[in-house]
């Protein structure tokens, strides 16, 4: 999308809530649930996954950006998972690979459809709780939503005949993880950077909540009596962004009336520069009175430069969400304190 977020958000009808400067923060709930929950060993289980991604998980010369990180992703997933005894409720969830989904909405006089097959969701049996209370939901009411013009919110969207404008969530009726917990997206091109892979996110979650809720509610336009809530990661090159999503409303044609609500915290970079042992290198040629000399090259150590351990407490954060005897034990540790 040529205009970022802004125009995610125009398209989506969404409030960017905590919003600072270019950026965002998450949902406090979300920032102490990370805080407080310990994944055991979790800096060396997280700095061992990257460079094993980055060095050992291939016979090729280099491995692949795609490679690399998807084994982060599952890795970081799979550090996650292993916090289930302690948590029961995580056996409620399932992770499913490209699943596809579908929402239709109008947005003044256009007709603006999110189609496709996106990443790794989290399936849960029970919906995250809502992220905003109801006086929150009603003051959005007041807001307005940021103008591009002269450029139009669908400038750069794909035209397209939409003969049945049907909903589709990625799953049959009666599936035993009906509600989206998390999204995570890897970004595989280099073209796509921050602004669209946190549109892409926006996006794809407002349509699975807004499919969500006229499965709930209906076709007809309304506040929703109960807010729909979804989250999303999203990685590039080490770093993270993270996504929390709101739908508020149905009543998505004009721009009047109460607002979905988004929250977005980019630019949390994992670590920044990886100083591998080159083993293709070990032997270097060079050119020396016109014929070519091998000599040897020095080994570099293997290590990570400036490795941020609060950016997998707010993965465990997004991760633990909506897992209540966590939330008990968070309010636990406030009260003692």
């Amino acid at each position: 999308v040529l205009e970022g977020e802004k125009q995610g958000l125009l398209l989506t009808k969404s409030k960017w809530m905590q919003k600072e400067g270019n950026n965002g923060t998450l949902p406090q709930h979300i920032m102490v649930l990370g805080n407080n929950i310990t994944v055991p060993d979790y800096e060396q289980r997280v700095r061992e996954a990257i460079l094993y991604a980055h060095e050992h998980d291939t016979q090729d010369a280099m491995v692949s950006r795609n490679q690399s990180a998807q084994y982060i992703m599952s890795q970081l997933l799979y550090m996650c998972s292993t916090l289930t005894g302690q948590y029961p409720q995580l056996l409620d969830r399932r992770v499913v690979d490209g699943m596809d989904v579908t929402a239709n909405w109008h947005r003044g006089e256009d007709l603006v459809q999110t189609k496709g097959k996106i990443g790794t969701m989290m399936l849960s049996k029970s919906p995250l709780p809502p992220f905003a209370n109801p006086d929150d939901i009603a003051e959005t009411a007041e807001h307005e939503l940021e103008s591009i013009f002269p450029v139009a919110p669908i400038i750069d969207l794909q035209v397209a005949n939409i003969y049945t404008p049907e909903d589709h969530m990625g799953f049959l009726d009666g599936y035993s993880f009906p509600h989206m917990h998390t999204l995570f997206l890897l970004n595989i091109d280099r073209a796509a950077r921050r602004r669209h892979m946190t549109v892409k996110m926006m996006m794809f979650a407002h349509a699975n909540c807004l499919a969500r809720a006229r499965k709930l509610y209906g076709d007809a336009e309304m506040d929703l009596p109960e807010p729909i809530t979804a989250q999303g990661v999203a990685m590039e090159d080490g770093v993270f962004h993270f996504l929390v999503y709101q739908l508020n409303t149905t009543k998505l044609r004009e721009d009047g009336g109460v607002k979905n609500m988004v929250w977005i915290d980019c630019d949390n970079r994992l670590y920044n520069y990886m100083y591998l042992m080159d083993h293709a290198a070990n032997l270097w040629p060079v050119k020396k009175r016109k014929r070519w000399v091998k000599i040897n090259k020095k080994r570099l150590e293997v290590g990570l430069l400036e490795y941020n351990p609060d950016v997998f407490k707010k993965f465990v954060g997004m991760y633990m969400n909506g897992v209540t005897s966590a939330h008990q034990a968070q309010s636990g540790q406030h009260g003692s304190t």
